[in-house]
C-alpha cells in the first residue's frame, strides 16, 4: 500500500497571502499587458518556479461574474479539455 503525497504549498502561510494578492491584482484594469476579453468560467493558472519541484507554486483562478476568483483547478481536466492560450515569463519592469 502506498502513501499519499500531499502538495506542500497548502500548508504555507505565504501561499494563502500570495493567492489573495494575485486575485486582487488580476482584477485591476491594467493587470494584463494586452487587451483581453474573458468569458465566464475561463480558467487561469499561474505557476512560479515551474522547473524546480521544491519551489514550484501553482495558483488557480476562475473568471466568474466579471471577476477573477481563486479556484482549485483540476490538472487532468485542464490538460484534457482546455487549450493553452498563452505561455510566457513575467517581465521585470
Amino acid at each position: 500500500m502506498g502513501l499519499s503525497v500531499m502538495p506542500n504549498d497548502w500548508m504555507e502561510v505565504d501561499f494563502e497571502i500570495n493567492k489573495i494578492i494575485l486575485e486582487n491584482r488580476l482584477n485591476e484594469g491594467d493587470a494584463f499587458d494586452m487587451p483581453m476579453v474573458f468569458k465566464a468560467k475561463d480558467q487561469l493558472e499561474i505557476v512560479f518556479n515551474n522547473h524546480d519541484d521544491e519551489k514550484r507554486r501553482v495558483y488557480g483562478f476562475k473568471y466568474l461574474k466579471g471577476k477573477w476568483k481563486t479556484d482549485e483547478l483540476d490538472d487532468f481536466y485542464l490538460m484534457g479539455f482546455c487549450d493553452e492560450v498563452a505561455f510566457g515569463k513575467i517581465k521585470n519592469t
